[in-house]
């Protein structure tokens, strides 16, 4: 196995909705690589137009974030092979590319979806649970660092505990407790390039919008772009480089 390498950038950005396009060309103007993952048929909100879609896919990776946007843990086995194996089928149609890499809509996902999902053949998926600096040990569970949004403290230790999640809570309360969410990320990337590991933003390109967050995404993306020794990677990229065997142990996963 070779070396992995030791400073990673990652980003990721769900549901497909037109304002991806501003955020694209953000993180294009930084140099910031990522993972776009797009629900082609969304129920909640506007969906990203082909040509958009088509030229996002040109610079960035674009993953499947099932059909609709449903709650899949709800779904019969049809039902849920239709939004997962359904939504990678389209997306490659429209782009004319492999799509690799799942999310599971609102971070929610079991046993059965995480098999769901491997049977789809999508080499990994990501979740919502926050400030993980390391490396991913599940393909099928794969972590962030933290979202681009301003939840309060409490927000973040109670979905923390809801999820079994003791470290990242730890984490937060070291670096970055009572700090906004764009001192946070950089707090947690200073600590990434003094440790290594893997500094993973996501969020929502509509919230972006509706909260007028762009100010402080572009001073985060500041804080972390041409840094020496950084590899800026999508989601798909950090978990080959990871060379994460293609079915894991299920760590836990009920």
């Amino acid at each position: 196995m070779n070396e992995i390498r030791n400073i990673i950038v990652t980003t990721s950005w769900d549901d497909g909705h037109p304002m991806d396009v501003k955020l694209a060309n953000l993180l294009a103007e930084f140099g910031i690589n990522g993972t776009f993952y797009v629900s082609p048929r969304n129920r909640e909100r506007l969906v990203i137009g082909q040509n958009d879609l088509w030229e996002i896919s040109r610079h960035f990776e674009i993953g499947a974030h099932t059909l609709t946007h449903n709650r899949l843990d709800i779904l019969n086995n049809a039902d849920l092979e239709q939004e997962i194996k359904g939504s990678k089928t389209l997306l490659e149609d429209r782009i004319s590319k492999s799509v690799n890499m799942f999310c599971y809509p609102k971070g929610m996902f079991n046993a059965r979806l995480r098999q769901a999902v491997i049977d789809a053949d999508f080499i990994g998926a990501r979740t919502t649970k926050e400030f993980c600096l390391s490396f991913p040990d599940d393909a099928w569970q794969m972590p962030t660092t933290i979202q681009a949004y301003p939840h309060s403290a409490i927000i973040r230790i109670r979905r923390a505990l809801k999820s079994r999640n003791w470290r990242g809570m730890l984490e937060f309360t070291r670096v970055g407790y009572g700090k906004s969410w764009d001192q946070l990320a950089c707090n947690l990337f200073n600590k990434v390039c003094t440790e290594g590991g893997v500094w993973h933003l996501w969020g929502h390109s509509w919230e972006i919008e509706e909260l007028d967050l762009w100010g402080d995404l572009k001073f985060v993306l500041q804080a972390v772009a041409y840094r020496k020794g950084v590899h800026y990677m999508t989601n798909g990229q950090v978990l080959r480089e990871m060379h994460v065997s293609h079915r894991p142990a299920l760590n836990g996963v009920k």
